[in-house]
């Protein structure tokens, strides 16, 4: 193996990379929308009160 093949599979593996953390991304924004959207209707629909500060008192 040379070193410009090298660098192409590297720059191939990195190319990779960027889109795999991407698609992540994009659909950890997506789940999180979509779980926060069901757990509002959830509340709504149980007449839950949400806390303001849910820590314990010391």
């Amino acid at each position: 193996m040379t070193l410009s093949t090298s660098s192409e599979f590297i720059g191939k593996l990195v190319a990779g990379l960027i889109i795999a953390s991407a698609v992540l991304t994009i659909g950890g924004l997506a789940y999180r929308w979509y779980a926060k959207r069901k757990r509002d209707e959830l509340q709504d629909a149980l007449d839950l009160k949400v806390a303001v500060n849910a820590q314990a008192a010391a």
